[in-house]
């Protein structure tokens, strides 16, 4: 993944650009990912450079402890949001939320503090110390009925971020991560951003209309996801689809998921997972599981035909 040109679902004999600019967008059971396993030889070219690349892989994915603010239109903030949260920040991060009421989630080595109030407060605002977040989160109301009316609150509250931000004497660079629902709104927000004349202030917008709050969760981790995200979710090039489970074996017999996403991969496609006819998704399976593949099942894939 590079900001300046992505290219997702590239042929499997397609050869990786060189660089520390350079990232890879994986799908994993796991939330953190390894990146300290050596190559299956050391003997290749590639072997050779791997010790030193590896150590600056090692430094790209040291995240440093974050501060960040949570606000939310409910009276109390998601706690299985929040605690996902704290699964991807590094120990010694903080989240600070703002609400009526604390919310009751466990965030581990992850500080929790919480702010009693109103995020379309500014006093309320002004006490959470934005000046200190290095994230804010501005999340979109689900009690409200109309998108119009979620994204004018997400607006609001953004503003009164800057306006807090202005006030205080000392700031540190901050990153806002909005949910939206309307398309236009990243637009408004990225205005009311350049208005306040702070180059050390940046914009993340998530559409929700399109994706869960999980995603929050992890472009609050990874930013560049956000990038993924879209290009995932637009209308042209590759897409996430279902493939009838014939295409890979007869009805009933088993085939390791390695088989199942080589065929794929000879088709221009990434098979993700099973979707089985009761409904069970299985995603990111190890290459030595063992699948039986029965009538009405679909491999999730990743193509642009197939």
């Amino acid at each position: 993944v590079d900001t300046a040109h992505m290219d997702l679902n590239p042929a499997g004999t397609a050869v990786m650009p060189e660089g520390l600019g350079v990232r890879i967008a994986i799908l994993s059971q796991s939330s953190k990912i390894s990146v300290t396993r050596q190559p299956t030889s050391l003997t290749t070219d590639a072997g050779k450079t791997w010790k030193p690349a590896q150590k600056q892989m090692r430094a790209a994915v040291a995240y440093p402890a974050q501060r960040v603010v949570v606000l939310d239109d409910a009276d109390t903030c998601d706690a299985a949001l929040l605690e996902d949260m704290a699964a991807l920040l590094s120990p010694g991060s903080e989240i600070t939320t703002l609400g009526e009421k604390k919310p009751s989630a466990s965030t581990g080595k992850v500080r929790a503090k919480h702010v009693l109030g109103r995020s379309l407060h500014l006093e309320d605002v002004s006490k959470t110390k934005i000046g200190t977040a290095d994230t804010v989160v501005v999340r979109s109301s689900a009690a409200d009925r109309s998108e119009q009316k979620r994204d004018g609150r997400v607006l609001a509250k953004t503003r009164l971020v800057l306006l807090a931000r202005s006030k205080e004497v000392s700031v540190k660079p901050l990153r806002i991560v909005a949910q939206i629902q309307c398309e236009e709104t990243a637009e408004k927000l990225q205005h009311l951003v350049d208005e306040a004349g702070d180059s050390s202030v940046t914009l993340e917008t998530i559409d929700t209309a399109k994706l869960s709050a999980g995603a929050i969760v992890q472009v609050l981790w990874n930013p560049e996801l956000n990038e993924v995200f879209r290009d995932l979710m637009d209308s042209d090039g590759s897409e996430i689809t279902l493939v009838d489970a014939s295409f890979f074996a007869p009805p009933g017999q088993k085939r390791s998921f390695g088989d199942i996403l080589s065929l794929g991969m000879a088709n221009k496609a990434v098979p993700l997972g099973i979707l089985k006819a009761d409904g069970s998704l299985s995603l990111s399976p190890r290459g030595r599981d063992m699948v039986t593949l029965d009538a009405g099942d679909k491999v999730v894939v990743f193509a642009d035909t197939l």
